[in-house]
């Protein structure tokens, strides 16, 4: 597999590469690499964070980011992070409407471990999960009064998109989830047959006394799989690509799904071996999310979350983990480039750099050549084929700097942070 290629599929799929991720996957063919990729053999088990049922709320959020952060940083199986960070922003529930850490933390365990499997299973899981209940009103549905929230956006978010079911389907499915709500006391899935709508109900044309697990499985397997189908792999396609596939590789994205039962992990083999997953269409044609970009430096910098600290800066460069922006999650890309995002990411560079300057400053490093220096800089930080640009401005300015002992070696730091290379995917 050429090193080009190897490079890009790592960068999509993980948090880096470091110089020792390529060298683990030297010498393997496409098919071979995407293969140890998908291999989730080797994922460590998950702790809760003893700290996060404190009575200080903040705090208990801060411990639970910084805990996620460093399981992205450390984890032997980056993709199931990257997959889970990818569907919390599809399934978005926030702190902000649900207000529990444990909640949260429950829900990105129902996130990682459906991740890769089945899509209805991980539906079904997330439709009863307490946050999701809570943030989209379900624990408040209740026959007689039924809450549409869920109901709607469900298809429209969740598994159809815009324009594929009436305002008929909607009232439908929001009586079919009447009574899935929580225990008494607001912490456990509850379904309350006393709540729950008996009626008969029309849902996509079919009448029946439809109840909420059903309509997920029409949606999944019925006569709308097709549309479920296209619109979970366009969507895992704009995630992990480029957006908007064209219909004729999203035909085929969609066959992959169809064919398992939309099961994701074949969706995805599919997808990193496909040739259009490594053109000119896809090389650099992402902006790295705030996530992947502070994590990323976190890997190849050596520091643990709890020395970056990226709660001061996630919030302005647009993605706070557990902290969707809205229903809809995050919009990468363009949602990512701002003057407010530009100026959390430099904050972030700078601190780091003041750290990395200090435990990793080389003796006599003011006798390095300009040149070489940069490359070194450089390859610490994964940026492995810079652009002859970003490699002559680094050069010049490093040539030029008055302290070429401290204050070079800090500089490159930040500004290597700060180049396009890094700041794309």
């Amino acid at each position: 597999m050429p090193q080009a290629d190897l490079i890009h599929l790592l960068r999509r799929t993980g948090f880096g590469p470091t110089a020792g991720d390529l060298a683990s996957f030297a010498g393997l063919e496409r098919a071979d690499a995407v293969t140890q990729v998908l291999d989730m053999s080797a994922n460590p088990g998950v702790v809760m964070p003893s700290t996060i049922t404190r009575t200080d709320t903040y705090y208990n959020m801060v411990d639970l980011q910084q805990w996620w952060w460093e399981r992205m940083r450390t984890s032997p199986t980056p993709l199931l992070e990257k997959l889970t960070l990818f569907w919390h922003g599809h399934f978005a529930s926030s702190e902000d409407k649900v207000f529990d850490p444990l909640k949260m933390w429950n829900q990105n365990q129902v996130l990682r471990t459906n991740a890769v499997g089945g899509f209805e299973d991980l539906f079904q899981a997330v439709a009863i999960d307490p946050a999701m209940l809570i943030y989209l009103d379900n624990a408040e549905n209740y026959a007689g009064v039924a809450n549409e929230n869920f109901a709607r956006e469900s298809m429209e978010l969740f598994s159809l998109g815009v324009d594929q079911y009436t305002q008929s389907d909607v009232t439908a499915s929001a009586a079919a989830w009447t009574g899935y709500n929580l225990d008494a006391l607001g912490q456990y899935f509850l379904l309350d047959p006393a709540r729950h709508d008996n009626s008969q109900k029309t849902f996509f044309g079919i009448t029946q006394n439809w109840d909420g697990p059903q309509i997920i499985t029409e949606i999944c397997t019925g006569a709308k799989q097709e549309t479920c189908a296209s619109f979970i792999a366009s969507e895992l396609w704009s995630y992990f690509a480029y957006p908007n596939p064209d219909p004729t590789l999203l035909g085929v994205l969609v066959d992959a799904l169809l064919s398992t039962g939309l099961n994701i992990a074949s969706l995805l083999s599919v997808m990193f071996n496909r040739d259009e997953f490594y053109g000119a269409s896809a090389q650099g044609a992402l902006v790295r999310s705030p996530t992947d970009f502070m994590v990323s430096a976190m890997r190849c910098s050596g520091f643990a979350s709890s020395k970056a600290n990226p709660q001061w800066y996630a919030n302005e460069m647009g993605q706070s983990i557990f902290y969707p922006t809205d229903v809809s999650g995050w919009h990468g890309n363009p949602a990512f480039v701002s003057t407010a995002a530009a100026q959390a990411k430099a904050g972030y560079a700078q601190n780091l750099g003041w750290q990395y300057t200090n435990a990793n400053l080389p003796t006599g490093y003011a006798a390095t050549p300009a040149a070489t220096a940069v490359n070194q800089m450089l390859t610490n930080l994964g940026v492995f084929s810079p652009s002859g640009s970003t490699l002559n401005a680094l050069t010049s300015w490093a040539a030029s700097v008055d302290d070429p002992n401290w204050g070079r070696f800090y500089g490159l730091f930040v500004l290597s942070l700060l180049s396009p290379e890094f700041s794309l995917a």
